[in-house]
């Protein structure tokens, strides 16, 4: 996914507050649930090593881990909804499982869905202040 995606999601989720932490109980940067990151950590074979890789950015290894997964799973969710950035937006948000269940029943979710808005409109200022 482009890095564009991750930092305006990062923006939206903690304001790059890696002790950021939800209602809900969504963690870190990018506001995971313990239970995706567990998952994405088991599915992805060379977690560790991707890690201790970049260890030397001068970001903490909590901060890496938050960006590395939330990349992931963004990849994931896109490559899910036929590489569509916008559903993988909206799935990040509300979740796959209740995306798919509207997108069954062809109903609008992305028309007047505020979360999707503010993380194209970071995505827009990420890009033009490049």
């Amino acid at each position: 996914v482009s890095p564009d995606l991750v930092i305006a999601v990062i923006w939206i989720e903690s304001h790059f507050k890696s002790e950021a932490r939800s209602k809900v109980g969504a963690k870190g940067l990018m506001q995971i649930m313990p239970k995706t990151r567990l998952a994405m950590i088991n599915e992805m074979k060379e977690f560790n090593l991707i890690v201790s890789k970049h260890l030397s950015s001068g970001l903490s290894y909590q901060e890496l881990e938050d960006m590395i997964l939330g990349a992931y799973y963004l990849n994931k969710l896109k490559k899910r909804f036929n590489n569509n950035t916008e559903l993988a937006i909206v799935a990040y948000n509300m979740g796959p499982t209740w995306l798919s269940k509207k997108l069954a029943r062809k109903e609008s979710v992305g028309n007047k869905n505020h979360y999707l808005n503010k993380v194209v409109g970071k995505m827009t200022i990420v890009a033009n202040a490049e």
